[in-house]
């Protein structure tokens, strides 16, 4: 049915569904949006991709931060650890950045 969960990690550091899209460019843009409601100076620090064997995902959402963000925006693209995989999957993707809230 192509509709993927907007998963969030909370205060507890516990993992939670907070939405879901259908196909996976509306699912980038929900997380660009996210970035752009939640980050703090986000331009100004590290970002990290996460990605469970799915690594093209990763390089198009990267692509997306730095046309919003510039070019010169530090993004490190990583492999996730087996915990986050096997809760969320082969083909995930997620973002780490500097936060308004904790």
């Amino acid at each position: 049915l192509g509709v993927r969960p907007i998963i969030n990690m909370n205060d507890e550091g516990k993992m939670g569904a907070v939405g879901k899209e259908k196909g996976r460019v509306k699912a980038l843009e929900r997380l660009m949006s996210y970035m752009e409601e939640l980050g703090d100076d986000v331009a100004k620090h590290q970002i990290i991709v996460g990605h469970a064997n799915a690594e093209d995902i990763a390089e198009e959402l990267s692509a997306m931060i730095r046309e919003k963000y510039g070019e010169d925006v530090n993004i490190d693209i990583v492999m996730v650890n087996p915990t986050i995989g096997s809760h969320c999957g082969p083909d995930t993707v997620g973002v780490c950045f500097r936060s308004k809230r904790r």
